[in-house]
């Protein structure tokens, strides 16, 4: 350490005896007081200077500041960084060490000073406090933008006499005594060997020069192996982000103006602008020459770039020049004069809230690239385990996170499965819901149908007993028209109707002769043809009706008048439900059948309204043929795509 000096024993002056041996203990002195340490002592003095590079005037307190923390590193720095550390010394009020006695010191004396018996709270319980790194505020080029857009405006606003006068009088008076220094120096320190006025320290500038500046010309001084290792796509924000978010240390460099972009920057202004050039000492045209030989010897070094790639896993490294607005900020954070200067910042466990900010851990000597691998290796060598176990805590809950993450999806993509499971169950449940209920509304229209035919069958049996009873009474002026139908199975039926019965009245009396496959005129063959057809229907699965009677053939047949009340009895029943279902159509008949009077060819049609007695071809007497309607869905298909292409 360049700062203390060490004096050898000599006869005369005091030392320290330890069992057995006798060594030779350090004595330091500043001025006239003079300090008694230990080689451990020793050590971790030089290690809190490398680390902290407090001045030379300091380290008389320096030294009593570490006896005040029982030698102790974390405590020392922490308060030491804190910035009050010698107001507590002064409370404290640690008086000087007396002159140590060549005998042997008492044992309890010596572990007095110990942390571990001390009656203060034990150190390893108390946790340093840093300064907390902040993040630059969002939209800041932005605002220096609209400020710098905008100073111009408060210039005009100072129309005052006397304000301008007090405004310029300072400036003026400064200027002019500069002036006389100079000329009465100028023998003398242009003639000092070493001297060169551009190698002098680089103050920060009262105000950044340039919003942004091109990082490309920035990085072209540095090596490729140091430019592979310096973020320059990143901002300073981002790199706080890594920092904080991936827990590594961040090495902030700031340097001075290397380019001369402050004198290109001026050049470029109008006349009326350079007045503030003067104002600036900083800008006077010339090249930050510190900020070029740190770049060249020391973060150019190989050592210092081997030491760094070995570092890349845990460093990220952050360049800009306070000239460019957002270092400039990040040099008013830190509180930096000059330049060039390089910080350690990492996300540690700060204060007494066992919490962990961004922090400023230690600033980097830049005096030599020695000093510069040495602070840097404390800092990671003290910090490194923390930021491992940081480190691997947040990697475990990230772990945690995507674990718990993709339970959360597999649950979900579970629930999904499931809920589409369960629509298509549903699907499939209303799919067979509606297919039931259309087979019952089928089975419904069939059975309603096939009792409709078999009322009619009664309603043709009763007439044709009520003509064969008033056979007697008839007029003989009473036209008829004889048809004879033949079917399509080759039985002949001849038939008398009315004059007045209408067309849709034929097809329903040929349609009853059909339906009980029936072609006498019998009537107890009738009435025999009615009641088989009610056995029939009754063990018919397809259709619903006497389902629940017992249809005894002998009861039946006995009395006539017994099918009628059966009959009507099911078709009021199976009406009901085929209102529920049809409510607005009322139910028609249908026929599966034509009839076609062969010479000319023509086919009656089913109408309600039209009588036989108007029809030619039927009045007086005519020849029908009953001909199936069978529908062919093959024929229809293809007709409908004939009539399709030649439409189209």
């Amino acid at each position: 350490m360049e700062n203390l000096e060490k004096l050898q024993p000599t006869e005369g002056r005091k030392k320290k005896v330890s069992i057995g041996t006798i060594n030779v203990m350090p004595v330091i002195k500043q001025g006239d007081q003079e300090f008694h340490i230990s080689h451990d002592e020793e050590e971790k003095l030089n290690e809190f200077q490398s680390i902290s590079g407090f001045p030379e005037d300091d380290l008389a307190d320096i030294i009593r500041h570490l006896q005040s923390n029982s030698w102790n590193l974390e405590l020392a720095l922490g308060s030491y960084f804190d910035g009050n550390w010698k107001e507590q010394l002064n409370a404290l009020q640690v008086p000087e060490p007396e002159p140590v006695v060549e005998t042997l010191p008492p044992v309890p004396e010596r572990v007095a000073f110990t942390p571990h018996t001390s009656n203060g709270p034990s150190s390893f319980m108390m946790i340093p406090s840093f300064p907390v790194v902040k993040k630059l505020p969002m939209g800041f080029k932005d605002k220096y933008r609209m400020l710098g857009i905008n100073s111009d405006t408060a210039t005009h606003l100072v129309t005052n006499p006397f304000l301008l006068i007090l405004l310029f009088v300072p400036k003026l008076l400064f200027k002019l005594g500069t002036f006389i220094w100079t000329l009465l120096t100028m023998g003398f320190t242009n003639h000092l060997p070493g001297h060169d006025r551009n190698a002098s320290v680089r103050e920060v500038p009262q105000k950044p020069q340039m919003i942004e500046m091109e990082r490309e010309r920035l990085s072209g001084f540095f090596d490729d192996r140091i430019n592979s290792l310096i973020e320059w796509n990143k901002s300073y924000n981002e790199v706080l982000e890594t920092v904080q978010n991936e827990f590594k240390f961040g090495l902030v460099i700031l340097i001075g103006d290397i380019l001369g972009a402050a004198n290109e920057r001026f050049d470029e202004k109008s006349d009326s602008e350079t007045v503030e050039k003067e104002e600036e000492p900083f800008l006077n045209g010339t090249i930050d020459l510190n900020s070029q030989k740190f770049i060249e010897k020391i973060i150019g070094d190989d050592s210092v770039i081997d030491l760094l790639e070995m570092y890349r896993d845990d460093l990220v490294i952050y360049c800009g020049s306070v000239v460019e607005l957002e270092p400039w900020l990040v040099s008013k954070q830190f509180g930096i004069k000059y330049t060039p200067e390089c910080f350690i910042v990492g996300n540690v466990i700060n204060g007494d809230g066992n919490v962990n900010k961004l922090s400023l851990l230690s600033r980097i000597k830049v005096n030599s690239s020695k000093r510069f691998q040495t602070t840097l290796k404390a800092v990671f060598d003290r910090f490194r385990p923390d930021m491992v176990v940081s480190r691997t805590e947040r990697n475990e809950l990230e772990l945690a996170r995507k674990i718990r993450q993709s339970q959360e999806e597999a649950y979900q993509n579970s629930l999904r499965k499931d809920q589409i499971k369960e629509q298509e169950k549903t699907i499939i449940r209303e799919e067979k819901r509606l297919q039931e209920l259309e087979e019952k509304m089928k089975k419904i229209k069939e059975t309603y149908g096939k009792l409709k035919w078999l009322n009619e069958c009664l309603l043709i049996l009763e007439g044709d007993k009520n003509d064969l009873l008033n056979s007697s009474s008839h007029s003989t002026e009473v036209k008829m028209a004889t048809l004879q139908i033949r079917t399509a199975q080759g039985k002949r039926l001849i038939k008398k109707f009315d004059s007045q019965t209408t067309l849709h009245d034929i097809y329903i009396n040929i349609g009853c002769h059909l339906f009980l496959n029936n072609h006498s005129l019998d009537i107890k063959e009738w009435s025999e043809s009615i009641v088989d057809k009610i056995k029939e229907l009754s063990e018919d699965g397809d259709v619903l009706c006497f389902a629940d009677r017992d249809i005894v053939e002998e009861e039946l047949i006995s009395d006539t008048a017994e099918i009628k009340p059966i009959i009507q009895e099911e078709l009021m029943k199976w009406e009901t439900e085929m209102n529920s279902i049809n409510e607005d159509k009322p139910f028609e008949l249908e026929f599966d059948f034509e009839l076609v009077s062969p010479y000319p060819r023509y086919i009656v049609p089913v109408n309600k309204n039209t009588t036989v007695k108007e029809v030619t071809q039927l009045w007086p007497n005519g020849n029908l043929l009953v001909e199936d309607i069978v529908v062919d869905e093959e024929m229809s298909d293809g007709e409908d795509e004939e009539e399709y292409l030649e439409d189209n």
